[in-house]
């Protein structure tokens, strides 16, 4: 019988001296092998030499279908056994826990850290106590495979700033590389060979408050304390003359004999006026420069003469400004008022100043 070696072959030889009876038996057995891993295993159905590899192509699987099962099998004999359990790819080593191969491994940092190779593609907690750092290395001293990512969360009350080694590294970002708060988190992604992208989504909404916070205007329309506002004529549209910049970041935003200035951009405005003893009533947002429009046109109010009531007219929209114009706001009512409080009654509490009309107005783009 012809001694065993690696090579597998079915073809049965013509030296009569191994063309023994037992030896063609041996040999059936191997083609009846073959066939049976080529349906049960989805292995190559044939022996054909790959050019530059010794070896014939059977026993190279092109898939493998693993049978469910609902728990996690016994590996005392050593090895890793792969397995599907209940859907779920797992491997499971001869000591330790069965490990989900979609998981996700978890690092826990107490202080500074410097990212290392194996933090590739696993998440980084930062639970420290005072502020602390996470830096990023150069690739001649980690070599991160570009698509790698890394995901940091800040467990501790100290601030995580997420920062590079050196000036050969950037780290693109909207914002300043500090996680916004505590249990938020930033994503890492390598896109070039020294180049990181950031995303961190708290970040990102606090930068959109903050850049709405800090282009807004809050204008007044103001009297001294205890004087009417004036008397409200019918079917004319008054303006209500804006005096007082309450709050003003916008910039090239401003107010001049009533007028509103706005620079070009896209604009949320806000606004309300009061009326008294006039029936119904109603507010527009004008521009008044660069081919007069109306832009913006008010909600109905009533404010019934019969009851001397004073209600608020109200309107709210968007406008979009292609270049820097002036606008008024403006105010119209369908029943002349019987004193000087149809604009507005005065109060006069603890002699502050009479607010009557308010506008805000919030730069969005």
């Amino acid at each position: 019988m012809a001694i065993f070696t690696n090579d597998w072959t079915e073809t049965e030889p013509t030296d009569a001296t191994n063309s023994t009876d037992i030896d063609n038996w041996f040999r059936r057995l191997a083609t009846a092998i073959r066939e049976r891993f080529a349906i049960d295993h989805n292995v190559f159905a044939d022996e054909a030499i790959v050019t530059g590899v010794v070896e014939a192509e059977f026993g190279m699987h092109k898939q493998v279908s693993l049978l469910e099962k609902s728990a996690d099998p016994d590996n005392s004999d050593g090895g890793i056994t792969l397995y599907d359990k209940l859907g779920r790819l797992f491997y499971r080593k001869k000591t330790g826990d069965a490990i989900a191969l979609d998981a996700v491994d978890i690092l826990a940092k107490t202080a500074d850290y410097t990212l290392i190779l194996t933090d590739a593609n696993k998440v980084i907690t930062m639970d420290v106590a005072t502020a602390n750092t996470l830096t990023v290395p150069k690739n001649s001293a980690v070599a991160f495979p570009i698509g790698t990512k890394v995901v940091v969360y800040q467990l501790g009350a100290g601030a995580t700033t997420i920062t590079p080694v050196d000036a050969d590294v950037t780290i693109t970002m909207n914002g300043t590389g500090v996680i916004a708060a505590r249990y938020g988190h930033a994503t890492l992604l390598k896109t070039a060979t020294n180049t990181w992208l950031m995303l961190d989504a708290a970040q990102l909404i606090d930068d959109a408050i903050a850049a709405t916070v800090n282009t807004m205007m809050i204008l007044e329309e103001t009297k001294p304390a205890g004087t009417m506002c004036g008397t409200f004529t019918k079917d004319t549209w008054v303006q209500r003359a804006m005096d007082l910049e309450q709050f003003n970041n916008v910039v090239g935003g401003s107010i001049g004999s009533g007028n509103i200035i706005l620079p070009a951009g896209t604009f949320l405005i806000e606004a309300s006026a009061p009326a008294r003893d006039v029936n119904q009533h109603k507010l527009k947002f004008r521009r008044t420069t660069n081919t007069a429009t109306d832009v913006i046109i008010g909600m109905n109010a009533a404010a019934y003469n019969s009851d001397w009531s004073e209600t608020r007219a109200t309107l709210c929209g968007v406008i979009v400004n292609a270049e820097a114009n002036t606008f008024q706001l403006l105010h119209r009512c369908l029943n002349t008022s019987r004193d000087t409080a149809g604009l507005g009654d005065g109060v006069n509490i603890d002699s502050t100043t009479e607010i009557y009309s308010v506008v805000k107005i919030t730069k969005i783009g």
